[in-house]
This record gives C-alpha cells, structure tokens and sequence, in this order.
C-alpha cells in the first residue's frame, strides 16, 4: 500500500519547528577581537642571515563578563626582494625562509621557503599559527616565534624584508568591548 504524500503546506508546518530547531544549534554565538602589529622591515644578508621576531599575544576578559576564549589566530603578511650588488656573483641563487613557530615547544606552524632569482620580488608570502584553546580559558598569554632566514655566504647581495602581524581571538560569548587583546613584538629572549 503507498504511503500517502503529504501537502506541501503540511509538510512545512510541520518542518518548519525542527527547522529552526536546527538552524538555533547551529547559529555561532561566538565573537571575536582582532589586534595587529605596525608593518615593519629588516633585512638579511650573508653576515646576518637569520633573524628572529618574537611575537606576544595576550589576551583578558573583563572581571565579570562571561566571555571564554576558544581559539587564537596568528597571520603574517609579508613581501621580500633580493637586491645582489652590482657586479657580483648571481650563479648562487640563495634561498629564503620563513616559519612560524610556538616558542614554548618550538612546534613548527607553517613554513615557505624557495629560491630567489635575481631582483625576484615576492609579495603577498601568508605565514599563520592557530591554537585551539581547549581548557576554554578566560585570560591568555603566548608567544610566536616568526624566524627569517636565507642562505649565507657564499650567496650576496641583501634580502629586503617587509611584515605585519594580524592577530584574531575567538570566544565562545561576550561583546568585544569586555575583551582586552593584544599582540606585540618584543625582544627574542636571551
């Protein structure tokens, strides 16, 4: 015997309650502050081929407001170019790196690396860390280590640098306005 098909406004009557049963699960009631550092430039050459940016992310709910933090985003925009002095040598093509790294446990979060070509200019190199924040807690405090890196002699020339930090913490609930974050260069520790 077939089973009778309903009409479609009885259908919906009678869908629409676990609709939007569904659709309230699923809504993100969480928020989110965002904080980001002042773009700055170095630059690496044979005798100084590494140099390391220590970046603090720290983040605080007011004292009564709800708010926990679930998840915390760290993402580097940067551009290099390589100038080789006139009249050197450009058979050795130098490579260049940079990663992003937790200072804590030194886990590597991301990495570029490739070789550079004379005058080669590389814009728009995406560097990001993410951190779950499982234990969901109302206060924060990590550092990223963001390393630059090319190759050393017998390579020449400089590696002109350019880099900004934008920085996202997410929470569970809570108005962005009971969130104090930050993130700031500091010195590499000793």
């Amino acid at each position: 015997m077939p089973v009778p098909l309903m009409k479609p406004l009885a259908l919906a009557r009678r869908l629409l309650p676990v609709g939007l049963t569904l659709l309230t699960c699923a809504c993100d009631t969480s928020g989110f502050v965002e904080d980001s550092t002042e773009e700055a430039s170095l630059t690496l050459d044979a005798t100084q081929p590494h140099v390391v940016k220590r970046l603090r992310l720290q983040g605080k709910t007011r004292k009564d407001a709800r708010a926990k933090f679930t998840e915390v985003v760290l993402n580097v925009n940067s551009s290099v170019k390589w100038y080789p002095k006139e009249g050197t040598r450009t058979d050795v093509l130098p490579w260049y790196r940079i990663r992003m790294v937790t200072e804590q446990d030194g886990l590597v979060h991301d990495e570029k690396a490739f070789v550079m070509e004379p005058s080669s200019h590389h814009d728009y190199l995406y560097t990001s860390a993410g951190l779950k924040l499982e234990a969901l807690p109302d206060s924060l405090d990590t550092v990223f280590q963001l390393e630059f890196d090319r190759q050393g002699a017998p390579s020449e020339g400089t590696f002109d640098v350019t880099w900004k930090a934008y920085a996202t913490l997410f929470t569970d609930a809570g108005a962005p306005e009971d969130i104090q974050f930050t993130v700031t260069e500091e010195s590499p520790a000793p």
